[in-house]
């Protein structure tokens, strides 16, 4: 197997990943697919920054340089409802 290839696998947001070159591993908390047919993941760190607490910025990666530490799935809260129409006439269709 190519060391920039991992194994076919459809990776999914909320799984854990690791950077096959850099070893920086996280979430994927976002997905991007281009028009040329490149899937990139943006990946939150899981780790604070041992000097300043704080935990380091999300990077994005090339989905083929990942591999799935785990497939465990992080799901948003979904119980409150955000944004969006809520069922209230508006005051502008008076």
């Amino acid at each position: 197997m190519s060391k920039f290839n991992n194994g076919g696998i459809k990776i999914k947001l909320g799984w854990q990943v690791k950077d096959s070159i850099t070893g920086f591993e996280g979430i994927t908390t976002g997905r991007f697919e281009y028009l040329n047919g490149c899937v990139r993941f943006e990946v939150c760190p899981m780790k604070l920054n041992t000097e300043t607490g704080i935990p380091p910025e999300n990077l994005v990666f090339d989905e083929p340089q990942l591999e799935v530490v785990d497939t465990f799935e992080i799901k948003p809260e979904t119980s409150k409802k955000v944004g969006g129409p809520t069922g209230r006439r508006s005051l502008l269709s008076r």
